[in-house]
């Protein structure tokens, strides 16, 4: 688990490339994100309904535009997600 100093940097970093959008931004965000995933595992489930509660979670969020799930698309997603965010250009600072 991420500890809160690792995690204040990477929300920095974050608010940081937000704004600039610089690759050199992008890529210290990058490696704060790895500082503060360093050592975290993912929880493992051996049941399909919490695949199936979080994909209804994130169907009835308005924060996702597409995603790919064991439902519908079994074939090449039958253990996982794939998650497209819908970005709010509102609040973003533009880039030059």
């Amino acid at each position: 688990m991420a500890t809160a100093a690792p995690t204040a940097l990477l929300e920095a970093a974050l608010t940081t490339w937000r704004r600039t959008g610089a690759p050199e931004d992008a890529a210290a965000l990058e490696a704060h994100a790895r500082t503060a995933l360093a050592g975290w595992t993912p929880p493992v489930t051996s049941s399909p309904r919490t695949l199936l509660a979080v994909e209804k979670l994130i169907d009835a969020s308005s924060s996702f535009r597409v995603v790919l799930t064991p439902k519908n698309d079994p074939i090449s997603h039958k253990d996982h997600f794939h998650i497209e965010a819908n970005p709010s250009y509102a609040t973003a600072a533009p880039r030059s």
